[in-house]
């Protein structure tokens, strides 16, 4: 009998540690500085609006008056509170026992965002389902 010599096959292994490392600078290169992005010289002109209101005339409608300052009117009465709860509970037990008003949020064209954005969260917290912002009415030209 022959005996044949067993040939030792080579296997081929395609190694992954470069293509990976690869991988992950590509996506570092593209996502690090896509999250850095800032819109820093973004200017906001609020608008003024030159339509009537859509306040239904005929349902009970509450203001909400917020300064320059970020002090917090309801229907012209000073509030003071330290968090959006407790802000949202004052105006809650104002609307107890009415059927569900309509809120009018008029903020000063100084009023800091982050107070509108609170006035906001209060009023879904106490469960309004209209909200409305006040604007200026702009004036028409004299022809």
């Amino acid at each position: 009998m022959m005996k044949f010599s067993k040939r030792s096959r080579r296997t081929s292994e395609i190694n992954l540690a470069p293509f990976i490392d690869v991988v992950f600078l590509l996506l570092i290169f593209f996502v690090v500085p896509a999250t850095f992005q800032t819109n820093a010289n973004l200017t906001v002109d609020l608008p003024t609006t030159e339509s009537k209101s859509l306040i239904d005339q005929g349902k009970t409608t509450l203001m909400l008056s917020i300064s320059q300052d970020s002090s917090f009117y309801f229907d012209q009465e000073l509030l003071s509170f330290e968090n959006v709860r407790e802000l949202s509970s004052f105006i809650s037990s104002r609307i107890d026992g009415l059927p569900p008003p309509d809120l009018v949020i008029a903020a000063d064209e100084l009023a800091p965002h982050k107070s509108v954005v609170l006035a906001i969260e209060a009023a879904r917290i106490s469960g309004f389902e209209r909200i409305f912002f006040q604007a200026s009415l702009k004036q028409k030209a004299s022809e």
